[in-house]
């Protein structure tokens, strides 16, 4: 199990604040990035296995300021239901995907 935490540019927690039907969507554009990742890292197509995770969408920080932001509790790794096997994800740093998705964001160096 990983945590990963993502943080909104504040163009787009005004905007999810303002209409939170649009969290969903983005949600899902998200959970499907890090589960094509996972399955890239597990050497595996999208229709042979899946991931799983639960997110918990906090819309404020701290400082009770209007911080919209998503806690995803995600396997790190994949599993099949055909062949009842798991695969975890290899070791490598998952600054890769973050670097691929977001790479206006700086990350990584």
């Amino acid at each position: 199990m990983r945590q990963w935490v993502l943080s909104l540019p504040i163009p787009l927690r005004l905007l999810l604040a303002a209409q939170p039907e649009l969290v969903t969507p983005v949600l899902q554009v998200v959970q499907r990035v890090v589960t094509r990742h996972l399955l890239g890292q597990a050497g595996l197509k999208p229709d042979e296995a899946d991931s799983g995770a639960v997110t918990l969408i906090q819309r404020f920080g701290s400082a009770a300021n209007l911080n919209i932001h998503l806690h995803c509790l995600v396997l790190d790794g994949v599993y099949s239901l055909r062949t009842r096997r798991c695969e975890p994800a290899r070791q490598r740093s998952h600054s890769q995907l973050l670097k691929k998705s977001f790479p206006q964001a700086g990350i990584g160096g």
